[in-house]
């Protein structure tokens, strides 16, 4: 018999009821094996978290809304952690000093307000954070200390003012860091300079006013890079100049009224202000 899952139509229900019957064969799975079913339905959705999960190969937990602390273990085979809309307001040092087995680490809606220095300290097996609609405004120097094998760093739809220069120093590995959708105003010369395999970078929907050559010149892996919808006016002569990888630029819905950008296979400047002034020639290479 197909072991079935209800999840609801649409609002927030109090009770899993109507509901969609999904079974096995919907979602593509045999009946007779192991399996874990992780359903994220975020706020633009559903108003719930649901975290199903059958078998003895489940490696990933969900906390919902009645958790106030980080736990101080897991078991061993957990290897990723969601924490949504849990009343979680600070992360304080060496919160997760006992998991080092965490792969993934994600807070999603919840009211935190402060990551404090050495958070994540002891997490060597960490490849991804996610802080998305949280109520960060800061974040320390040392927040992202002795994390080797991190990848991924998304810190999307926060309340983040100001960037400051060696927040992300040590992420040797990191290859996609997002930013997007913050209230980010300035960014310190070199935060960037030791992203050496970075790859992606979301800067996207933030009050953003001036971007710098030496900002980005150290970035040689990067391949796209997302500045729309800040208030650029400017974009600096020979900016993306050393940046051989980049495929990608966005640059819509600020008020650029001088480019140039050159090797580069895409570029959008969508609408801004003021774009009939920018140089046609950086256009030369694009596929």
């Amino acid at each position: 018999m197909s072991q079935q899952f209800d999840l609801p139509r649409s609002g927030r229900p109090s009770k899993f009821s109507p509901s969609v019957r999904l079974t096995a064969r919907d979602l593509n799975l045999q009946a007779n094996m192991n399996y874990q079913i992780y359903i994220l339905l975020l706020p633009a959705l559903y108003d719930v978290c649901l975290c199903c999960s059958a078998g003895k190969e489940a490696n990933k937990v969900c906390y919902k809304d009645s958790v106030t602390k980080i736990p101080e273990t897991l078991d061993s085979n957990i290897t990723s952690i969601s924490f949504f809309k849990s009343k979680i307001f600070t992360i304080p040092p060496r919160a997760f000093i006992n998991m080092s087995h965490i792969e993934n680490l994600e807070f999603l809606s919840t009211p935190t307000t402060t990551i404090e220095a050495g958070a994540f300290e002891g997490l060597h097996n960490l490849k991804a954070i996610e802080f998305i609609s949280t109520s960060i405004t800061s974040i320390p120097i040392g927040a992202f200390q002795d994390l080797p094998s991190l990848e991924k760093l998304v810190l999307k739809d926060n309340k983040i003012k100001f960037l400051e220069k060696g927040l992300f120093d040590g992420l040797e590995k990191l290859k996609e860091l997002g930013l997007n959708r913050n209230e980010i105003v300035s960014i310190d010369e070199g935060i960037f300079d030791e992203l050496d395999g970075l790859q992606t970078l979301h800067l996207g929907r933030n009050t953003i006013t001036s971007v710098s050559k030496e900002m980005f010149e150290k970035l040689s892996k990067l391949e796209i890079i997302r500045l729309y919808a800040n208030q650029l006016s400017i974009i600096p002569d020979e900016i993306f100049s050393n940046l051989t990888n980049l495929k990608e630029i966005a640059l819509q819905g600020n008020k650029i009224s001088h480019a140039h950008t050159h090797n580069v296979n895409h570029c959008n400047y969508g609408h801004n202000n003021g774009n009939d002034a920018i140089d046609s020639h950086s256009f030369n290479n694009y596929a």
